[in-house]
């Protein structure tokens, strides 16, 4: 529980900062064109694992799918929530994506995001070989670096083997669509 308060925490910090930092010269001028050009190119994260798969890897039918988003960093994230079977499950996708952020910072990108997470948790965490480009598992979940978007899929206890069972099948699925929608 701790450990996914710091994960929230550097996601508010790293947020606070790239909004902070952003440099806006617009003096209050609509940004709407500029996110436009790039919307075409924005990834949701139900792309990555869709309520279908999602009902597939955990075993159950898909009550609920909210969805939240930051584009200071370019996260965008959805949570699917399970039938009475499996209430207690859950699987969370999220994605920080280039196109997606807001006034881009050449300092805050998904993988600089990445890299600072798994500095935070190198020594709890574990390697996963052959997913993505790079993956670990860590509090709250599966953490990919794919290219330069990265990836973190939670379940739930991460220290539970059935669980990190999920999250490589999980990583492993979101790797291929993510491939599928960017080639």
């Amino acid at each position: 529980m701790k450990r996914t308060v710091v994960i929230m925490l550097i996601f508010v910090l790293l947020a606070t900062l790239a909004a902070g930092c952003s440099g806006d010269n617009n003096n209050g001028k609509d940004n709407t064109s500029d996110k436009s050009a790039v919307s075409a190119s924005v990834i949701e994260p139900e792309q990555l694992i869709s309520k279908e798969e999602a009902e597939e890897l955990i075993g159950a039918a898909v009550a609920d799918m909210q969805k939240s988003e930051q584009d200071a960093v370019g996260m965008k994230q959805c949570l699917y929530e399970f039938t009475e079977e499996a209430a207690d499950s859950f699987l969370q996708v999220t994605l920080n994506q280039q196109a997606f952020m807001k006034n881009p910072n050449p300092a805050i990108t998904p993988k600089s995001i990445f890299e600072d997470i798994k500095d935070n948790f190198e020594e709890e965490l574990t390697l996963i070989e052959g997913v993505g480009d790079e993956a670990f598992i860590a509090t709250p979940g599966i953490h990919i670096l794919q290219g330069e978007y990265y990836m973190i899929i939670a379940v739930g206890n991460t220290s539970d083997e059935t669980n990190r069972n999920i999250l490589k099948a999980a990583g492993a699925r979101a790797v291929e669509n993510l491939e599928l929608l960017t080639n």
